[in-house]
């Protein structure tokens, strides 16, 4: 993520090819691409440091986290 005034630099890209299944229409991305590329250490967000998602998602599991 880039500093609040920091002029705008080229990013990675890469390519969306959408793979389907012909049986089951599952669709998903034909490319796997390396986390550290899409989470750098300077990325600002992790899910499981956030209260509000961990406590959504123990509701949808049922089980609770009260970590």
């Amino acid at each position: 993520m880039p500093k609040i005034g920091e002029p705008p630099h080229e990013q990675a890209s890469c390519p969306a090819q959408l793979l389907r299944c012909s049986r089951c229409q599952l669709v998903q991305l034909g490319l796997i691409v390396d986390p550290a590329i899409l989470f750098p250490p300077e990325y600002p967000y992790t899910s499981g440091t956030t209260k509000i998602l961990r406590d959504n998602f123990a509701e949808l599991s049922g089980s609770s986290d009260d970590r």
